[in-house]
């Protein structure tokens, strides 16, 4: 149960390492074929060696913001403060829209960076910032284990 906890939240966010960070790999196409499996792994473990996490897993909403739906403990989303719920309405001011949230998801933001994030909580406003960090190896290896296992990745 553990384990599909973080499978789940590795496969939103790393979300953003939230935005920022390529979003979700579950449904993206694998561009390798499936005999090149090793390659293919490699490939996701690369990417995210510079590559920040922020630790959530999210829903995303028509109007190009989105909704958290869990925070991993003692990930930076923790840290600065997201909960369950809260919508996240910009990032590092940047209001998100359909048209702005898809260009911040494909930006790359880097381990160390900051970033704040525009969150509604019910009927209150708030800026929260967090530093994304390395993504955990047991959060990476998770996600690795599912895109093996995904549609796309297996049709290759």
């Amino acid at each position: 149960m553990r384990n599909q906890r973080y499978l789940t939240m590795a496969v939103a966010l790393v979300a953003v390492a939230i935005l920022g960070t390529g979003f979700s790999l579950a449904g993206a196409k694998c561009s390798l074929s499936a005999a090149k499996d090793g390659d293919c792994c490699a490939n996701l473990a690369k990417t995210y060696e510079t590559r920040g996490w922020l630790g959530v897993e999210k829903d995303y909403n028509e109007d190009g913001t989105f909704t958290i739906v869990s925070v991993a403990s003692k990930s930076p989303a923790n840290k600065a403060g997201l909960k369950e719920g809260d919508v996240v309405e910009a990032f590092n001011g940047t209001t998100l829209t359909p048209e702005t949230a898809e260009k911040i998801c494909s930006s790359k933001s880097e381990i160390g960076k900051t970033i704040a994030l525009g969150v509604r909580r019910g009927d209150e406003r708030l800026t929260l910032s967090a530093e994304l960090i390395k993504i955990p190896e047991t959060v990476l290896a998770s996600m690795i284990a599912e895109h093996k296992n995904h549609e796309d990745h297996k049709a290759n």
